[in-house]
Parts: structure tokens; C-alpha cells; sequence
């Protein structure tokens, strides 16, 4: 069975359309995760920095009742996972888990201390979830610290992993 060249030019040029639509899709995808991964860099760490501007502010008065309502509005947004304030040494000031308050701040395995820096880290459950990091130093006269955010944003596992 022979094809008309009418028939060919007709399934290469579809061929070439199909190609061509995938083809672009695929980089405005792309477009769209980068943009998407920026604007929640953004988000992060303007949270963080707040958090940590607020909690300056509490721990230089020893206030660790405002800290602590601070801490349980920043876990009012629905894609923050938590929410921790530490000294230099790791040691928790304040949790959105009052519990962990006092205790040694865990890190997951993989990432650095934070240490007086800003950091920013992403990262993936056991369960496939992607976690934002974001470690903001705030310091003081008579004290340093570090407040750290923690979003979640599962829309980022639809498109995979992007490191920041």
C-alpha cells in the first residue's frame, strides 16, 4: 500500500505541529515552575524575615508570651509546616510546637547548621513533599538568633524538584 504524497506532506506537517505544540508547552512549563519557585522564595523569606524582626523584639524584652503568640500566627498560613526561633547554639527559644521550646533544634539530615547566616534550603519528605527552608540571623546587643521558617508547598512536587 502506497502513500499519496498529499497523505505524506500531510502527516509530516502534522507531525511537525504536534512537535512544535509539545515543544513549547514543555518550556512555558518550565517558565511557569521557575517563576513559581521564585515568587515562593520570596514569600519564604520575607515570612522568615518578619519572624525574626518580631522575635528580636520579644526575646530583648524577655517576652516570651508575644514570642510565642508570633510564632502561633505564622502558623496560621496553611503552607507553613513550622515555625522555630534558636540561639547560635541550636537551642529552640521559641516553637510553633510549645513542647519543643528548650530542646536542641534537629536540622534534616543533609543540611548545615545554620548558624548566623541567612540560609535557604529546600528539600523532600519521606513522604515526597517539598519543604522550603528558610533561616533569617537576627541580632541584638546582647543576644543572636535565628528564625527559621518552614513552607510547605506540594504544588512543587506536581513539577518535580528545583533546587534554589
Amino acid at each position: 500500500m502506497r502513500l499519496s504524497l498529499k497523505l505524506k506532506f500531510s502527516l509530516l506537517i502534522t507531525a511537525l505541529l504536534v512537535l512544535t505544540v509539545a515543544l513549547v508547552g514543555f518550556f512555558l512549563l518550565q517558565q511557569q515552575q521557575y517563576g513559581l519557585s521564585e515568587e515562593m522564595t520570596k514569600r519564604g523569606l520575607t515570612m522568615a524575615e518578619n519572624l525574626a524582626s518580631g522575635a528580636k523584639s520579644a526575646l530583648l524584652t524577655n517576652d516570651h508570651l508575644n514570642l510565642n503568640v508570633l510564632l502561633r500566627d505564622a502558623m496560621k498560613d496553611p503552607d507553613v509546616a513550622y515555625v522555630a526561633v534558636a540561639n547560635p547554639d541550636g537551642e529552640i527559644l521559641g516553637h510553633s510546637d510549645v513542647g519543643l521550646t528548650g530542646s536542641q533544634l534537629e536540622r534534616p539530615a543533609g543540611l548545615a547548621p545554620a548558624g548566623n547566616r541567612l540560609a535557604i534550603n529546600n528539600y523532600a519528605t519521606a513522604d515526597g513533599t517539598r519543604i522550603f527552608d528558610f533561616s533569617v540571623p537576627a541580632s541584638t546587643r546582647r543576644s543572636s538568633i535565628c528564625a527559621r521558617t518552614c513552607c510547605v508547598w506540594p504544588v512543587m512536587s506536581a513539577f518535580g524538584s528545583s533546587a534554589t
